[in-house]
């Protein structure tokens, strides 16, 4: 099918929902892919299921918890009309219980990590002193921002979300959360600040490899739009276009002369020049070369299926070229921004595994009541004083494994 471009992802999703993102993984379990939970509906909602120190999760707050990841998760699909009508109401509500039965698992090690934040960010205070005013401006203004920015496309602003979260009635444990990151990126960024700071020759290398990427990038693509636009004149002078795709094509299709199989302009959703391109024509006409933004594309009708009642129905094939990415260059607040986070994420990780074999945790009820840990293995392994390197696949190095 038509290779879709790359997709665009609600950053302000994890940020909410996850102080410190710790993606469980997915569980091997019956239907779903995910592993039933322990049923823990008969006991009273305050129950002990992990204590930290004075910090507790509690039955309430691991039910409050998946309610919220479900309720942001139902509020996107609300806001998303054509997945919305393309999954039936049976397999949404499928969808609905899977991500509630996986939230419900990832509140172990979500209040593992932010249970080790808080007292690491607290030991920081009794050291250096409070935060400085401005700087918790500058979280309160960036937080606000990320909302601003990247939630646009669905929600309008931070207002219209809570009003929407007030109505779930989960806009409590939003609103903890929100104030959770916020502490938590500002301890993160004040830390990072003393521990990685920014220096103006890595700013300065950064500029330098996104030239040098475009320079090469931009040689390159101008060879392969060459190629393509010859590929267009050998077709015109009659060469065998399921030949020239096996030939030439740069995507997995070309091995079955580039077919694409029987395509509507809904699969081209994001793609709409391709579908444009296409839709007019005869059978076994061809197209020029296509500008796809992330490629190049020589499309072939081979049949055309105007069946009354059911839309417009192609079988294609096509021929595809790769296009080398250029990047714009980023201004220098966006350079430092990224810097800054992926030291954070750094910091982040000696955290973990210089903190949590010294942290007392302890499972009143046992740890089988969270189901299948294998994802969160070594988590546990640092609680139990067991070595380990890693931290979500990076060493202590900071080398991915």
């Amino acid at each position: 099918m038509v290779g879709s471009r790359f997709q665009k992802t609600l950053g302000f999703l994890s940020v909410v929902l996850v102080a410190v993102g710790c993606g469980c993984g997915k569980t091997e379990g019956e239907g779903n892919g995910t592993v039933a939970q322990p049923d823990l509906k008969d006991l009273p909602s305050e129950t002990v299921l992990v204590r930290v120190g004075t910090e507790t999760l509690t039955k309430a707050s691991r039910d409050a918890y998946a309610d919220l990841r479900l309720a942001f998760f139902k509020l996107m699909d609300e806001l998303s009309p054509t997945e919305r009508e393309r999954d039936a109401q049976e397999r949404r509500e499928m969808k609905f219980k899977r991500v509630r039965e996986e939230a419900l698992q990832s509140a172990l090690p979500t209040f593992l990590q932010s249970a080790v934040i808080r007292q690491a960010s607290a030991d920081y205070v009794k050291k250096h002193g409070d935060y400085a005013p401005e700087a918790k401006k500058d979280v309160a203004t960036w937080v606000e921002g990320l909302y601003a920015s990247q939630s646009k496309r669905a929600v309008p602003n931070l207002a219209a979300l809570r009003g929407r979260m007030k109505k779930a009635h989960v806009l409590e444990a939003f609103d903890r959360q929100v104030a959770y990151e916020q502490e938590a990126e500002l301890f993160f960024r004040v830390a990072c600040s003393n521990r990685y700071p920014i220096e103006e020759y890595v700013i300065s290398n950064v500029y330098h490899r996104v030239a040098v990427n475009n320079y090469f990038a931009a040689s390159t693509n101008r060879a392969i739009l060459a190629v393509a636009s010859n590929i267009v004149e050998r077709i015109k002078a009659g060469e065998d276009f399921a030949l020239l795709a096996d030939e030439q094509s740069m995507d997995a299709d070309k091995a079955g002369g580039g077919d694409m199989g029987v395509c509507t302009e809904h699969d081209f959703a994001g793609e709409d020049m391709l579908w444009e391109a296409v839709k007019d024509l005869p059978d076994g006409g061809t197209t020029g070369v296509v500008d796809a933004e992330d490629s190049w594309q020589i499309l072939k009708v081979v049949s055309r299926d105007e069946t009354p009642g059911e839309g417009l129905k192609l079988h294609l094939a096509r021929i595809y070229f790769r296009r080398a990415l250029e990047f714009d260059m980023p201004s220098r607040a966006d350079v430092v921004n990224t810097l800054e986070a992926e030291r954070r994420k750094q910091l982040i990780r000696e955290t973990l595994l210089e903190r949590l074999p010294q942290t007392k945790v302890e499972f009143p009820l046992g740890r089988e009541i969270f189901g299948d840990l294998e994802a969160m293995q070594w988590m546990l392994d640092l609680v139990d004083g067991k070595s380990t390197n890693r931290v979500e696949g990076i060493s202590r190095e900071g080398d991915p494994k």
